[in-house]
């Protein structure tokens, strides 16, 4: 039996509020989309291929990067050749208000056996893509699924949800959806369940 991680899920999302208040502290530009990025340790997080990713995309976009590394300053060098939007806001006590405030959530993770900030990131409304190599890759569609880090045949649809606001409220509304499934609470019921069985048959 696999029992998927569970998450605290938000009471309610309110993504235009997130947004302009979190404009405002860090100087986004309200008028773009924000691309989103959670994780301490970049290497094996892939936050080179997430900056590479999110420089070859057409559309402008704000890149918030959430998360510490003692090699920050490269990551923040190569931001800034690549042209980028990047605003580096370090580790964060709480993430809820990045999560709340930002569009799509690409975690070019190298390695990961099933991370939480996907299931975060989708119960705050974001689309989220991540690599087939994060056990939660399980949980989403093909579509939303990279080959490997640096796989970029998922720009093309990052470019479309970034110029059809229909579709990217949908997809928002999606992850929303199926991140209902993996609560706290659900996680212990069904961890519980398991303990229960397995008692039941000794006791036989």
């Amino acid at each position: 039996t696999t029992i998927y991680n569970g998450v605290n899920l938000p009471q309610r999302v309110q993504k235009a509020e997130a947004k302009l208040a979190l404009c405002e502290e860090f100087g986004l530009k309200f008028e773009l989309a924000t691309l989103l990025f959670v994780g301490n340790g970049f290497k094996r997080k892939g936050l080179k291929e997430f900056l590479l990713l999110a420089s070859k995309l057409k559309t402008p976009v704000n890149t918030l990067i959430v998360g510490k590394d003692k090699n920050i300053s490269s990551y923040k060098r190569l931001a800034k050749k690549l042209g980028l939007n990047a605003y580096f806001v370090g580790e964060q006590k709480s993430t809820a208000k990045f999560y709340e405030a930002s569009d799509v959530f690409i975690f070019p993770t190298h390695y990961e056996p099933f991370s939480n900030v996907v299931l975060e990131a989708l119960s705050f409304k974001n689309i989220v893509f991540t690599t087939a190599q994060n056990g939660a890759a399980e949980i989403l569609e093909n579509r939303f699924i990279m080959r490997e880090p640096n796989d970029e045949s998922i720009l093309e649809l990052v470019e479309q949800v970034l110029n059809d606001n229909d579709m990217m409220r949908e997809l928002q509304e999606k992850s929303f959806l199926l991140s209902q499934k993996f609560s706290i609470e659900e996680n212990a019921s069904k961890t519980l369940e398991i303990i229960n069985e397995v008692l039941n048959l000794e006791q036989k």
